[in-house]
């Protein structure tokens, strides 16, 4: 499983002032390339993170209610998480060597 890397917000209204952050600051600075256009949860980290990928079809429960939270308990979220990142973090025991 991999590790959530991503630029990581505590919930859905701090992901979406940063993403007016982003656009505030390309428009002063007259920047047109690719921009963050939405948030989303993550379900690694059981954060919110930005994405350019604009939504294709209906769109998700988040875009919709700016007041959307997760349903249900967060735990197991957290467990594969917490499992993703330990084995990283893990040292290594050092070896018994042979001087045969």
């Amino acid at each position: 499983m991999a590790v959530c890397t991503k630029a990581y917000y505590l919930d859905q209204a701090a992901a979406r002032l940063a993403l007016a952050a982003i656009h505030e600051k390309a428009r002063k600075q007259g920047r047109t390339g690719k921009l963050p256009v939405r948030v989303y949860p993550c379900d690694l980290c059981d954060g919110w993170h930005l994405t350019a990928k604009p939504v294709t079809g209906k769109p998700p429960p988040w875009d919709v209610d700016p007041n959307w939270v997760r349903p249900g308990p967060t735990e197991h979220l957290q467990r594969r998480s917490r499992d993703a990142v330990t084995p990283s973090r893990r040292r290594r025991s050092p070896s018994p060597r042979s001087t045969g």
